[in-house]
């Protein structure tokens, strides 16, 4: 598990949206990724 922020930038607007990367391990080996992150601090960059 690796918590980090994605920083957005679109023009004068600007979104630091912190996540989550989930990985599974099965017998040595990755088996699967997962990336969790809340849509709605995006409103400020997405809007107009």
């Amino acid at each position: 598990m690796r918590q980090h922020d994605i920083v957005i930038e679109r023009g004068e607007r600007a979104a630091r949206v912190p996540a989550i990367l989930r990985g599974y391990v099965i017998d040595g080996r990755i088996a699967r990724i997962e990336e969790y992150f809340d849509l709605g601090q995006l409103a400020a960059v997405r809007a107009g």
